[in-house]
């Protein structure tokens, strides 16, 4: 699985983010998650450097890397341990259970998940 796209999704969930309110991106992005949502990831990598180029070349300097600061999730080191995941299993973005976390690719609300016993 390709980080990004997991990246890409957060972002996505911003209206202020470049991906959606850079007016040269938001058209080719738009496209991007209408194919993904349709399950057409056979350009995925490929669509995923576009973009990054893209953010880069307008001088978004993050690129497509993660922007957000990342801390332990609750629960971790017990016997079981729940998240809510991605809800087509596309990308590793995991969030803490409770939030309203929604998956902007496919327009879904995150899977509630349990490891351990």
């Amino acid at each position: 699985m390709d980080p990004r796209l997991a990246t890409l999704c957060v972002r996505l969930g911003d209206d202020s983010d470049p991906v959606r309110a850079d007016p040269s991106l938001r058209p080719f992005v738009d496209d991007v998650v209408a194919r993904l949502h349709a399950g057409d990831l056979d350009r995925l990598s490929d669509d995923l450097d576009e973009i990054e180029d893209r953010l880069l070349r307008a001088a978004y300097a993050a690129g497509l890397s993660s922007t957000r600061v990342y801390r332990p999730l609750p629960g971790a080191g017990r016997s079981a341990l729940e998240f809510l995941a991605c809800p087509a299993g596309r990308c590793p973005r995991v969030e803490l259970p409770g939030s309203e976390a929604k998956c902007a690719i496919v327009a879904a609300p995150m899977t509630r998940t349990r490891l351990g016993s």
